[in-house]
């Protein structure tokens, strides 16, 4: 092993040994780093931060102070923090399209792409989860995204990342670009189009090749997919263009998109257009039968339909059990609006009642403004 290398390893050993905490470098260089991963025989594990991120601090001062945490990683990975708006660091945020924070990276010793973590873990547990259940094996099948650091970017996307008040990326500058472009599968136009508000045309080109991009680009493709995908539903909700949301739910069978998010987005198309409540009905019994979510995920979308009486009983149903273990405001609140849909005006009453008493003792006048305008807006219904 190169004498300056061992070096660096025993010290990252030592450290790691004596103090429960994760060791990190701070911004090697990536042949440097690739090469201590190397030596190590270890994986490699990217920080990217930034100095305002309070997130981050947490993460760094003490979720990787955790004992399980910390010995996984220090046994499992040479670690490098980056700051993803200054220095290197802005070489590796463009590399890898880095715009939330904390965002870890997971490269393996030879610096090939497995996986992207993105976000703050409130629990330490999760975090511990997300790291250790990386399969190398399996996830490092990501084609597209090479080991260089030294990609050719356009300048307006060099200087979006060099900007520290971002905004949203699109328009004609990226329109113009990516219609002089022959291969639309590079690494390089990828990372633009994944940030980029793209128009219907290159949205419908990854749509049109989403398998090809998901070979390549892996959860990033799905990620992008998502975005389209709730385009199309909101363009499909606007028309009320139920055979156009049929194309959507088939493209999303095809695609591997679970379940859980294809019986949410039906929920959300036949909520939005009230095209058939029966539908609806069933599909809101079969969703909260079989998955743990909160029914006033639902109630807002019924609420603005003006609360159809084909559903009041079901949505009674599932409000009356989520009070039993979860009692809120919002959940009280709804479950009046419904009662008083029905004309049971009592039962509503003491329901606004309950919003109030269950609302934190600063926000009861926010809830009784709640209570009143909702009231009002109740699709133009008398309000005693």
């Amino acid at each position: 092993m190169n004498q300056k290398y061992l070096l660096t390893y025993l010290i990252l050993f030592f450290c790691s040994s004596v103090f429960s905490q994760v060791v990190w470098i701070e911004e090697p260089n990536f042949e440097d780093l690739k090469e201590q991963a190397r030596a190590a025989k270890k994986n490699i594990l990217i920080i990217g931060c930034t100095e305002w991120c309070a997130p981050c601090k947490t993460l760094k001062d003490q979720q990787f102070r955790d004992t399980t945490i910390s010995r996984y990683v220090n046994e499992n990975f040479i670690v490098a923090d980056y700051d993803m708006e200054a220095g290197i660091g802005l070489a590796v945020a463009k590399k890898y399209s880095i715009l939330e924070y904390p965002t870890l990276i997971i490269l393996n010793s030879q610096g090939t792409f497995v996986k992207r973590i993105a976000g703050a873990f409130i629990d330490t547990k999760d975090l511990y989860n997300a790291l250790s259940g990386i399969d190398f094996k399996i996830d490092n099948q990501i084609s597209g995204i090479s080991t260089s650091w030294d990609l050719e970017f356009p300048e307006f996307y060099a200087t979006y990342f060099e900007n520290k008040t971002k905004g949203k990326m699109g328009g004609q500058i990226v329109e113009d670009y990516l219609k002089g472009q022959k291969n639309l599968f590079s690494e390089v136009n990828w990372r633009i189009m994944s940030i980029s508000d793209l128009s219907n045309r290159y949205n419908d080109f990854i749509y049109n090749n989403y398998e090809k991009f998901r070979n390549l680009y892996g959860d990033e493709a799905y990620v992008k997919i998502n975005q389209i995908v709730n385009i199309k539903l909101a363009l499909a909700i606007l028309a009320n263009e139920e055979k156009t949301f049929v194309e959507i739910k088939r493209f999303m069978s095809m695609n591997d998109f679970s379940e859980q998010i294809i019986l949410e987005k039906e929920l959300l198309f036949y909520g939005k257009t009230g095209l058939n409540w029966a539908t609806y009905s069933d599909l809101l019994n079969k969703v909260m039968q079989k998955y743990d979510v909160t029914i006033r995920l639902f109630c807002k979308v019924v609420y603005e339909k003006c609360l159809p009486k084909e559903l009041i009983h079901e949505i009674l149903f599932w409000l009356d059990r989520e009070l039993k273990t979860n009692p809120s405001s919002w959940a009280y609140l709804y479950k009046g609006l419904f009662f008083e849909k029905n004309s049971q005006k009592n039962e509503a009453a003491t329901m606004y009642l309950k919003t109030v008493e269950a609302a934190p003792e600063d926000s009861k006048s926010i809830y009784k403004g709640h209570i009143q305008n909702m009231r009002l807006k109740l699709c133009k219904n008398k309000v005693d």
